[in-house]
């Protein structure tokens, strides 16, 4: 299947649940998106290395997720990079602990998407690179901390691309160094990615009305623009 039917297939894919957000989850948003972006800013504001950078947040009802155990495999799809070579996942293909196999089945992940209250997505727009990535971990890290300092309770968090917490890489052979720290990419749970950013700008909290992710939009098209790559990130709140 070329790239373009994958895409359009999982654009059009089967949500966990069709049913519409509920009343709950209004009351949720309105109560709490204008503290997270708070929290949210003042931490971007105080890292250097996500200067510059601009940020989209939002949030939308778990539930309408699109997550599929078949997703999960296109991290081994080859896709372009600057130098227009093309290759798999170096997380896939050297079995980093923060991408599949290691990633949580999709069946438990649905369970904490039924448990969950909101699902809060940020996307920052920037080369989605080896030292971003370990930049937006840190940075998820840091707001999931904060969130739960401040009495909303984070279920599960996400990051983007292969988990680069460890300073010398990811030990391929033995057990996760850092377990603790480690936060899977939301592709490598299952998660169709545009949906997400879709559903979340439903329910803005902070940016722009910008929410093309453009590396998975061109994946491994001709088209592909690396510049235009964006990270996403998403932390389940309860």
């Amino acid at each position: 299947m070329k790239s373009a039917e994958i895409i359009s297939e999982y654009d059009n894919g089967k949500q966990v649940s069709d049913k519409s957000p509920d009343k709950r989850f209004f009351e949720f948003f309105e109560e709490n998106r204008s503290r997270i972006r708070e929290i949210i800013l003042e931490i971007k504001e105080m890292d250097q290395n996500l200067m510059g950078i601009d940020m989209q947040i939002g949030m939308f009802s778990p539930i309408n997720s699109i997550i599929d155990e078949e997703i999960k495999k296109l991290c081994s799809i080859p896709f372009r990079r600057e130098d227009g070579s093309m290759f798999a996942c170096e997380g896939v293909m050297e079995n980093w602990k923060g991408c599949p196999p290691h990633s949580p089945l999709v069946s438990e992940t649905i369970e904490y998407l039924k448990k969950a209250r909101g699902f809060l997505i940020m996307q920052f727009n920037g080369i989605s690179d080896t030292v971003f990535q370990k930049y937006i971990h840190h940075f998820t890290l840091n707001v999931e901390k904060r969130l739960i300092e401040d009495g909303n309770p984070v279920l599960q968090s996400y990051s983007c691309g292969p988990c680069r917490i460890c300073s010398n890489g990811c030990n391929g052979d033995g057990q996760c160094r850092a377990p603790s720290l480690r936060r899977f990419a939301l592709e490598s749970c299952g998660f169709w990615v545009n949906h997400l950013c879709r559903k979340a700008s439903e329910n803005p909290i902070y940016g722009n009305e910008s929410w093309e992710i453009q590396w998975v939009k061109d994946w491994n098209l001709v088209n592909q623009d690396p510049s235009e790559y964006k990270s996403v990130t998403g932390l389940l709140l309860s």
